[in-house]
């Protein structure tokens, strides 16, 4: 029964947590982890654009902050010393494309954390000196918020503002950006609120397992909280936990991601809606597939009033316009697209392993929303159909759905057609979805 396989499962994953957490804290030799804060404000393929970054490190149990600092605390465009990948080519192009080398708040447009985990290994201590890497830990102020929940409310630094669960998140993806006089006095008073916060989380003692968990499984869910080990031996416990942020899609099944990257730049995505429909035609003898993916992309930010790190443009257009890069990932081809019903030009390349990125470039005015739509199509394994959904952790959460419609036998109960909401059940900010066939 499914009461039976669900406790075999928590057995099997308590036995997992019991032989490797004692290494994961450091028990056999000191641990060192790069915790990665991004912020969708910005928004970029993991989730946001890299403001505050952390080293921690772990020896027997104990874990201790040992630096914070911004992106360009590592180095920046202009440096002598900027490090350099020794393999570009293990990397996806759609991420080589955002700089890395030059521009460490890019790090995150990849939305495969084990992939910035090899990025981060190699680049940060070239940039910040010591022992490897042991492990990348990505949070958002999502995370952030649940953590300021365990500490208590942190003041900010050269104001009289206090954060608490409640208001932290949205302090940071929009409270901070019309407070300071220049930007660099926000990113300082940011990095001093993040120290702040994680030398409480870290020194004072922290609430039973249960009261962790549930503090932090909704971050976790909605993939605002994850962590890769680069160590083999702890990948089994950090998957089963949902924590492993791994865009693992089988062979022969559908997967989708609707990924948007802001391109302007600016703080604009915080005022970002999307609309996702997914219309799959399927057969379930061939395994023949054609898809519509139907984006509607909507700019709620105000006409006047942003400060200027937010309402930012591309020139000649009005302040508060978000010009962002929207692609898919799935292992379909572009048979076309449109933009408002217009047909428009798409790149499409090879990405993540087995998956195709189809990208184009949409502008949105304060208030417009512009519908997008790709065609796809390609063979994947017969039978029943299976979808990876990965969603974006984004400021907004998505409104998505796929409706599903089979061109040979009916699915399992006679229908020949269904809809499921996509935005329910998420586990490690994705769902795997399977669509049975009557035989």
């Amino acid at each position: 029964s499914s009461r039976v396989r669900r406790a075999h499962s928590d057995a099997v994953t308590a036995r997992l947590g019991v032989e490797a957490a004692p290494g994961l804290l450091g028990a056999a030799a000191p641990r060192r982890y790069l915790l990665l804060l991004g912020n969708p404000a910005e928004a970029r393929d993991l989730g946001g654009h890299l403001g505050n970054w952390a080293e921690v490190v772990a020896t027997d149990g104990r874990l201790d902050v040992v630096r914070v600092g911004g992106p360009y605390d590592l180095f920046g465009p202009t440096g002598p010393d900027r490090p350099f990948l020794a393999d570009r080519s293990s990397f996806p192009r759609s991420l080589l494309e955002m700089n890395p080398t030059r521009f460490p708040q890019n790090w995150g447009a990849t939305p495969d954390l084990p992939t910035v985990a090899r990025l981060a290994a190699e680049l940060y201590p070239q940039s910040r000196g010591g022992a490897p890497l042991d492990g990348v830990i990505y949070a958002d102020p999502t995370a952030f918020a649940a953590a300021i929940g365990i500490t208590g409310p942190v003041p900010v630094p050269g104001t009289d503002i206090t954060v608490d669960s409640d208001t932290a998140a949205e302090f940071l993806e929009r409270g901070q950006y019309g407070l300071f006089a220049r930007e660099s006095e926000g990113d300082e008073a940011v990095t001093e609120l993040v120290r702040t916060a994680l030398d409480r989380l870290l020194e004072g003692r922290l609430p039973a397992p249960d009261a962790v968990a549930s503090a932090f499984g909704p971050s976790v869910d909605g993939g605002h909280l994850k962590f890769f080990s680069l160590h083999e031996s702890d990948r089994e416990l950090l998957e089963r936990l949902h924590l492993d942020g791994a865009i693992a899609v089988t062979r022969g099944d559908d997967a989708l991601a609707v990924i948007t990257r802001n391109a302007n730049p600016s703080k604009i995505d915080s005022y970002l809606k999307r609309s996702i429909d997914q219309r799959v035609t399927w057969d379930p003898d061939s395994g023949e597939v054609r898809t519509r993916v139907t984006v509607e992309l909507t700019n709620t930010a105000p006409a006047t009033g942003l400060p200027q790190v937010v309402g930012l443009a591309p020139p000649g257009s009005p302040a508060g316009t978000n010009r962002t890069e929207l692609a898919v990932l799935t292992p379909l081809r572009a048979t076309g697209a449109t933009v408002d019903g217009a047909a428009t030009a798409i790149g499409s390349r090879d990405d993540l392993d087995g998956l195709h990125r189809h990208t184009l470039q949409v502008d949105l005015a304060p208030g417009q929303t512009r519908t997008v739509a790709f065609d796809l199509s390609g063979r994947l394994d017969p039978g029943d159909y299976r979808l990876r959904w990965i969603a974006q952790p984004l400021v907004n959460a998505d409104d998505a759905r796929l409706v599903i419609t089979s061109s040979g036998r009916p699915f399992r109960g006679g229908a020949g057609s269904g809809t499921v909401d996509l935005t329910e059940d998420l586990t490690g900010g994705g769902r795997n979805i399977t669509i049975r066939m009557q035989s």
